[in-house]
């Protein structure tokens, strides 16, 4: 009773042979929107073994932070990490691509591959490890891949 709950809402169930007794309770959650803004404190806690700071500020980071986009689905989620805000333009590579503004979340990926970036890891290595094994049976080489590396 302390709980909400009513004798209706008990119910019995066996597990591995001992029968308990359970009430099932829902607790209405806190919706994305408002739990993304948090994301600034998970980006703040992340350690690597070599960091750095700039400026004035005491806080350290792995590189410097130029930008930062956080969008869910078309929407801007608004925070801040020293004086740099949120928004939806993030940038290509620094010699070949530009900035782009995202219309959405979804198209992340497509437009940093405009821009000559490939986002996913995954799909990086794999793209890599191909242009070294084409370059390779070009040129008649062998070439022992090591994986740390690529």
């Amino acid at each position: 009773r302390g709980q909400g709950a009513t004798p209706d809402d008990i119910t019995f169930k066996d597990v591995k042979g001992t029968e308990y007794v359970f009430v099932e309770k829902h607790i209405a959650g806190k919706s994305v929107k408002e739990i993304l803004p948090g994301m600034k404190d998970v980006v703040v806690a992340m350690n690597f073994p070599t960091m750095m700071k700039w400026g004035s500020y005491s806080f350290e980071y792995v590189r410097p932070i130029k930008w930062l986009v956080a969008l869910l689905d078309d929407e801007v989620i608004p925070f801040s990490i020293l004086d740099v805000d949120t928004d939806r333009i993030t940038s290509g590579h620094r010699f070949l691509g530009k900035d782009v503004s995202l219309a959405n979340a979804d198209e992340y990926e497509e437009k940093l591959t405009e821009q000559f970036v490939i986002a996913d890891a995954a799909k990086r290595k794999e793209l890599i490890t191909k242009q070294i094994k084409k370059i390779a049976e070009d040129n008649n080489w062998q070439i022992n891949l090591d994986p740390d590396l690529l």
